[in-house]
Formats: structure tokens, C-alpha cells, sequence
């Protein structure tokens, strides 16, 4: 069941109409008169310390949790989709510890620190970067000379690009170990794990589209938590959907992070009805020049039955789950 962040408005905020009152009158009242006015005065200030105490209760005056950012409760994990447009940046946050799964583009760094911050992430055990495109890898290099961070796992595939580098020799600056994952590997967080189900297919980028190879050499994760399952793509798109399908791997999830922002080459009929997601998040910039997430992707996820959030839509989506009940909020955009 999704909840939706409510906007509080502060009582401060209120119009308030003031009555002008000339200086110099003088008003003379009888003991009872005297008596009416301060029982008037009593009573006013009693029910404005009743509304008072409601709306502090009620997180008022600015200080309610819808105000701030959702916080991590015991035995929870939540799963963060940050907004970083046009570009895939996802946080595990659990009590233990926390897991980031790709950091946008370089520009990025910044919004995803504060971000960090705002939520109280001083530490990742793992830094993931699903492959070697700068919207998924471009600002991971500053995300680990700004955080302690455990291991960095990076794509089985690279390319001879500037930021490739710049997070390899951010990781060797802090003695950070990097090394690729293979499917099978699970990393265990809280009571949850993460498995890799894939690592890519096979193709000569000599020969082939590079971007599409890379898409297509996205890591694809699974977490796990209690009853409830999550399902990462990266960029992955129908061919390699199809060889995952081939393999009989276990693609049924709860939510699903949609493949290659809502392309029209992702998220095919046959993947979606394996992966039978209740929910589906797209990580999309909006406006953007690629025309994501395009409409035959969308009329799929609805096909599906899958309920559809969008970052151009919602700004940050948060995910919720205590192994059992999932809850979903989000910013909403003007």
C-alpha cells in the first residue's frame, strides 16, 4: 500500500486579521462585566493550548516526520531510490549497515552526499556499480572518497573512459579492495541478502553496439528481505531478459527497478510476466532527451499489473518493508 508524503502547513503560515485598536480610549466595565471578560479570556486560552497540543502531536510547526526524511525503524530496511535524473542511484539502508547500487552521473556526487547525510549513511559495506556507463558509475568516485566504504564491486566489462578511472583510482586512494562479483555471489545485510543472478551476456564489443553491450552486462541483483524481494537490472534490455528467461533463473519480486529507465527496449512481456512485480520503480530524468520512459515500455508494466513510481513524477522514492508489509513514499513534484 503506497503512502503519499503529505505537505504540513505551519501554523505561523495562517493569515491572521488584526484589529486596530486607538490609543488614548479609555474603558471602564462593572464587576460583572470585569468577571465576563476574564472567564472569556480563560476559556480563549485554554482552546488554544488544546489546537497547540493536537498540532504538535500531530507533527505540527514544522517538526512531524512528514516534514523530514523517512527514518529507518527497527527490523526494517528501506530502500531508497534517489533522484538523480536522467541516471540510476539506489541505497539499501538496513540497521547494520548499507549497500549502494550505482551514483549517477559525476554532477550528481553532491546531491547524493547530502542525501546521505540527511539520513545519517556514514558508512557503505559494499559500493556497486552495475556497469560501465557514466549515468550509473559517474559519481560513484566521489561518493568513496566522501564515505568509508568497505569493497567496491565494479562491472566484469569496462571501458578506457575517464570516469571508469576516476573510480579506480578513488578506491586505490583509500585502499578500498575492487573486484567484479559473478552470479552466485550473495552479500548478507541485516537478516537480508543481495545474490547476483547475472553478470551479462556474452558479445564482442568490437562488433557490436558498445552501449548496447554494456547495457546488457548490467549486473542483475536480487535482495531479499524476510518475504519480500527487490529485483535490479540496471540497464539490462529484451536480449539479455531473454537469456536470463533461457536460464531459468528466479526472477519473481515484489518490486522491481525497471530496466534502462523505462526504455522501449527493456521490461518485455515475457520478463514481466517472470517477474510478476506489484510494484515497479523507473529512475528517469525529467524531460529528457531520450523520450524515457516511453509509452510501449509503460502500457507493459500496466499490462502486468504493476504499480508504476517515476522520479521525474515523485522526486525520491522510498521504499519500506519489515520482511512482510510494503510501504512506499515519495517527494512529490509540482
Amino acid at each position: 500500500m503506497a503512502e503519499r508524503k503529505r505537505k504540513t502547513t505551519s501554523a505561523s503560515s495562517k493569515r491572521r486579521t488584526k484589529k486596530r485598536v486607538s490609543r488614548g480610549v479609555r474603558y471602564e466595565a462593572d464587576g460583572e462585566t470585569l468577571k465576563g471578560t476574564l472567564v472569556g479570556l480563560v476559556t480563549v486560552i485554554a482552546f488554544v493550548a488544546v489546537i497547540a497540543g493536537i498540532i504538535w502531536l500531530c507533527g505540527g510547526f514544522g517538526g512531524g516526520e512528514e516534514s523530514g526524511a523517512p527514518t529507518l525503524e527497527e527490523g526494517a530496511v528501506n530502500v531508497h531510490f534517489i533522484d538523480v535524473g536522467q541516471g540510476d542511484c539506489i541505497l539499501i539502508e538496513c540497521d547494520d549497515g548499507a549497500i549502494m547500487i550505482d551514483a549517477g552521473e559525476n554532477e550528481d556526487s553532491q546531491k547524493i552526499a547530502a542525501y546521505l547525510n540527511e539520513h545519517g549513511v556514514k558508512r557503505l559495506n559494499y559500493a556497486i556499480c552495475t556497469h560501465a556507463h557514466a549515468d550509473h558509475m559517474g559519481g560513484m568516485d566521489d561518493v568513496i572518497l566522501q564515505f568509508d566504504v568497505d569493497e567496491l564491486i565494479i562491472p566484469t566489462k569496462t571501458v578506457d573512459m575517464n570516469f571508469c578511472k576516476d573510480v579506480l583510482k578513488a578506491a586505490d586512494k583509500k585502499r578500498i579492495p575492487a573486484h567484479t562479483a559473478k552470479p552466485g555471489d550473495v552479500i548478507e545485510l541485516s537478516g537480508g541478502t543481495l545474490e547476483v543472478l547475472d553478470d551479462g551476456i556474452d558479445a564482442d564489443p568490437d562488433t557490436s553496439d558498445t552501449s548496447a553491450v554494456m547495457n546488457n552486462n548490467s549486473y542483475v541483483m536480487k535482495f531479499t528481505y524476510g518475504e519480500t524481494t527487490f529485483l535490479f537490472v540496471g540497464d539490462a534490455e529484451t536480449e539479455y531478459e531473454k537469456e536470463m528467461l533461457a536460464k531459468g533463473e528466479d526472477l519473481d519480486v515484489d518490486v522491481l527497478k525497471v530496466g534502462h529507465h523505462g526504455s522501449r527496449d527493456a521490461s518485455g512481456d515475457d520478463f514481466l510476466k517472470a517477474a510478476t512485480p506489484e510494484y515497479a520503480v523507473i529512475q528517469v530524468g525529467r524531460d529528457n532527451d531520450y523520450g524515457h520512459p516511453h509509452s510501449q515500455a509503460l502500457k507493459r508494466l500496466k499490462k502486468a499489473g504493476a504499480q508504476v513510481y517515476r522520479n521525474d513524477e515523485l522526486g525520491d522514492i522510498v521504499v519500506t518493508t519489515d520482511g512482510k508489509k510494503i510501504s512506499i513514499t515519495y517527494d512529490k513534484q509540482d
